[in-house]
């Protein structure tokens, strides 16, 4: 695993590496950070407009950047990106990153497992 620190410090400890990198609709995000700084009781005084366009200076929304950057450190074969879609089953991330490190649960004790705010 030439090159890439931090996958090779993770695996002298005897670990294999993954980075799950779950993608939705770039607007879903957006909504999702929203309700986030809502719930967070952050105050807001910024027009939405204003905080999009600082999402994106921060380059949150591009995902072609973020999966570029976890396979320079995890290498790309290590990183497993999970498109999110609406209409999905409720337990299709949990199923996912399941599905990435090879484990087993029934489908209803992962839905058990998981929080209602998901």
């Amino acid at each position: 695993m030439e090159g890439f620190p931090v996958a090779e410090h993770i695996q002298e400890r005897g670990f294999e590496t993954f980075v799950v990198a779950y993608l939705r609709r770039q607007d879903e995000w957006l909504e999702s950070d929203f309700k986030q700084q809502v719930k967070g009781a952050r105050p807001w005084a910024e027009p939405v407009a204003d905080w999009v366009r600082r999402r994106e200076r921060q380059e949150l929304l591009n995902y072609a950047m973020s999966l570029t950057y976890f396979g320079k450190f995890f290498g790309r074969g290590n990183v497993r990106p999970v498109l999110l879609r609406r209409g999905q089953p409720q337990d299709f991330a949990a199923q996912a990153f399941l599905d990435v490190i090879g484990a087993r649960i029934p489908p209803m004790r992962v839905r058990a497992a998981m929080p209602s705010n998901v």
